[in-house]
Parts: C-alpha cells; sequence; structure tokens
C-alpha cells in the first residue's frame, strides 16, 4: 500500500520510547525510515494510511492524533508489548 508522501511528512519527529532511547521517523521519496537510538536505520513499510510494519523484526507502529488533529504519538508494538511513545519533535 501507497500513501501520499504530504501525509508521511506528518510522521517525521522523534517519539520518546524511554528517558534513553527514541524512535526516529523520517519521510523520504515517499517512503517512511525509523531509526532507534544507537541503531541503524530501516524502512517502514505501509498497513493502512497509519499503520507500518517493518520486515526486518517483528515490529508495527501505528501514529496517533491528538485533539487538534496533530500527530502527537506513536503506539509501537515489538516482542509483544505495546509502548505509547509521546513525540517530543
Amino acid at each position: 500500500m501507497s500513501v501520499d508522501a504530504a501525509v508521511l511528512a506528518t510522521y517525521q519527529g522523534v517519539y520518546q520510547m524511554s528517558p534513553r532511547f527514541a524512535l526516529t521517523i523520517r519521510a523520504e521519496g515517499g517512503r517512511l525510515f525509523v531509526r532507534g537510538t544507537g541503531q541503524p536505520e530501516f524502512e517502514l513499510f505501509a498497513e493502512s494510511e497509519d499503520r507500518f510494519f517493518m520486515r526486518f523484526v517483528d515490529a508495527q507502529g501505528m501514529f496517533l492524533h491528538g485533539k487538534d488533529g496533530a500527530v502527537d504519538r506513536l503506539l509501537w508494538h515489538q516482542n509483544g508489548r505495546y509502548t505509547y511513545c509521546p513525540r517530543v519533535s
């Protein structure tokens, strides 16, 4: 599934998973990428307009919107755990 590049751009930012670990999301060329603190970057693949998965590891993310309509957090699922990651930049 493809997602409009303008929508992908709204997901760019840093999402804090823990005090020492964050996920940096980057959009480029109609594609979305994720990089964890101290880790290499991997591509995310769309399941829907706001749900994405990784092929390298079993992990999925869903971008969530606040009351103002802006993306304000990421729900990350990996290793059987769900983590809400607030957007910090």
